[in-house]
């Protein structure tokens, strides 16, 4: 009996390998699931991703406006914030195009998150420093 056994266990061993060889099924499993195609598992995460992105962003705010302009103070800063919004990232009109490419419109709303945001309210006035401005100012010529 245990030799029986011992055969048949050998030949469903052996069968399976030359089954596993044959049709590789890491290969099948591989296409099966990462085909880009309309309504398949990829695309749909792709078209509409089922996760929540967060946009933090942290201000500084000028205290001192008028004495600073006045040249009677240094300007003063204070950091605001975080102001949070939700992404609600889409792809919209999804085009398969016929040389193998996929035109889209990526879609990437933001929604504010008050709840998130710490006591900070989207209407909240702040005066803010030209960055751009206060860099360019700075630099020294050579």
């Amino acid at each position: 009996m245990s030799a029986f056994l011992f055969m048949a266990t050998g030949l469903v061993s052996i069968t399976m390998a030359i089954a596993i060889y044959i049709f590789n099924p890491y290969d099948l499993i591989f296409k099966w699931k990462l085909k880009f195609e309309k309504d398949g598992e990829v695309y749909n995460l792709w078209a509409k991703p089922p996760v929540d992105l967060y946009l933090k962003v942290y201000l500084f705010n000028i205290t001192n406006s008028e004495d600073f302009l006045a040249g009677k103070d240094k300007l003063r800063v204070q950091e605001v914030g975080p102001f949070v919004y939700r992404e609600l990232l889409s792809h919209e009109n999804i085009t398969f195009n016929s040389n193998g490419t996929v035109s889209t419109i990526p879609k990437h709303p933001l929604v504010w998150q008050e709840e998130l945001s710490e006591g900070n309210s989207e209407d909240d006035e702040l005066i803010l420093p030209n960055i751009a401005l206060l860099v360019s100012s700075n630099t020294k010529e050579k």
